[in-house]
């Protein structure tokens, strides 16, 4: 017969491995948000330089206002690793980054845009809408790779490992 002691430490001892099996369960999902922020962070870095060359290239102002845009999103991404599995506050704190250099990059691509107006270029047209197709398909792949797949379970395109 248990004594009442023992029987108060079980339901303990059921919370405890319930806690522990969750944690290993908090921790895979760090660990497949890291892969994927790598993953993003590598397209949108890869991105950023084809879009800047590009832009300059052609002399689209546009191109350049999204390759800064991606750089911001790189930056981020890159401090979003570091914050993953810390307290909310750094995830605010990658925002309030991600609003400054945005603010930076736009006051840039405004002034770009004022010197356009006083030495007007026109774009090169095809090698524009190219490079544009391309940034399509890398934000597309970024964008699946965030949301979960069906069933809630969160598979990512950009995931390696499969989910059990």
């Amino acid at each position: 017969m248990q004594s009442s002691r023992s029987r108060s430490l079980a339901p303990n001892t059921y919370r405890m491995a319930c806690c522990q099996d969750k944690g290993c369960e908090v921790e895979a999902l760090h660990q497949r948000q890291s892969n994927v922020l790598w993953a993003v962070l590598g397209i949108n870095g890869g991105m950023f330089a084809l879009e800047l060359v590009m832009g300059l290239l052609v002399g689209s102002v546009a191109l350049l206002a999204d390759s800064l845009d991606m750089l911001g999103d790189t930056l981020v991404y890159g401090f979003s690793l570091f914050a993953i599995g810390r307290a909310a506050h750094w995830r605010v704190r990658s925002a309030f980054f991600k609003g400054g250099i945005m603010a930076v990059f736009g006051l840039g691509v405004l002034a770009q845009a004022v010197y356009k107006l006083f030495v007007p270029e026109t774009p090169i047209a095809g090698l524009m809408a190219l490079t544009a197709v391309v940034t399509l398909i890398a934000n597309g792949v970024c964008l699946f790779s965030a949301y979960p797949a069906p069933g809630g379970r969160h598979q990512h395109a950009l995931d390696l490992a499969p989910l059990p």
